[in-house]
């Protein structure tokens, strides 16, 4: 039996500087069943004496872990198996949460808690200024969407459906059962930092997974210059063995539009490439080789530099 609701899981690189927004915000939380747990992935600034002057204040429940600096996919697999919370919640050390956050979440996992088939539930982001990033509202896409789905203040989906059935997009606070979180384990390749985070999402939806989204803005982002969203083509190629696996994925999910699948495909094995994977490998490993037939010229003419 877990010893928390909920885990906030916060995996951190030298971001003292941001650490204590994220520490007030969970400190005015109403629902107070949960544990903070930070992994540190290798900070050289103040970040330790930080978090052990949070901890001396026995405001919140904090456990603070140590760890060589490899990446957030390779510290969201740790933090998994640290976790003494029910739910795992990724909040970042640059976002916050909405004073009402948990205590709406919880309203929602109470909900799909003995339902078959759910993964978690999904709530909206916002800034601090009031801005919400994309909204939940329904748009026509590939599947059906029912009357009862448009009246109801959620909507229960894969992240697949979510995102490319409906056509939903923007960035979302997934919070995600710990025990089904184990299971999706990101892979970890040498000396490269950076996974997109759609691998997890993808791997659920392929399992059929389902996610109950839902139209209330519970975290607070702001987007940094320094920060993983902004430098994602950079650390792609920091990390082409990752991004490919990732492009792989999705190229062979068939929920996903052609166009898209195509897309993924091509720079599967256009960073495939640059990451030194044999084309023969790449070939044999692809999820999706009817279209690899037209992704793999494309990617020969179009290699990453």
């Amino acid at each position: 039996m877990s010893e928390f609701f909920f885990t906030i899981f916060t995996p951190t690189y030298n971001r003292a500087y941001k650490l204590r927004d994220l520490y007030n915000s969970l400190k005015l939380q109403s629902f107070r069943d949960f544990e903070w747990l930070i992994i540190d992935d290798g900070s050289t600034d103040d970040t330790k004496e930080l978090v052990n002057e949070f901890i001396s204040e026995k405001r919140i429940n904090i456990r603070y872990i140590y760890k060589c600096n490899e990446g957030k996919h390779v510290a969201i697999n740790i933090g998994a198996e640290k976790a003494r919370g029910k739910w795992f919640f990724i909040v970042d050390s640059d976002d916050m949460l909405t004073e009402d956050a948990l205590i709406i979440s919880k309203r929602y996992c109470d909900q799909i808690d003995f339902l078959s088939g759910f993964a978690g539930v999904v709530g909206l982001r916002g800034d601090s200024k009031g801005k919400v990033w994309s909204t939940g509202n329904i748009q026509e896409g590939n599947i059906e969407i029912t009357e009862e789905n448009k009246k109801r203040d959620f909507i229960d989906a894969t992240s697949v459906q979510y995102r490319y059935g409906m056509k939903i997009a923007g960035d979302r606070a997934e919070i995600i059962r710990t025990d089904i979180l184990k299971q999706y384990k990101f892979p970890a390749y040498t000396n490269e930092r950076f996974m997109p985070e759609r691998y997890l999402w993808n791997q659920l939806s392929k399992d059929d997974y389902k996610f109950r989204w839902f139209n209330s803005v519970i975290y607070i982002t702001e987007y940094l210059e320094d920060g993983l969203t902004r430098n994602g083509k950079e650390m792609a190629k920091k990390s082409p063995k990752s991004r490919a696996s990732a492009d792989n994925l999705s190229s062979g999910i068939k929920e996903i539009p052609f166009k898209e699948r195509l897309f993924f495909c091509i720079n599967y094995y256009r960073y495939g490439m640059y990451g030194k994977i044999s084309i023969k490998e790449l070939l044999a490993n692809s999820e999706a080789k009817g279209i690899s037939i037209l992704a793999f010229p494309v990617a020969l003419l179009y290699r990453v530099k």
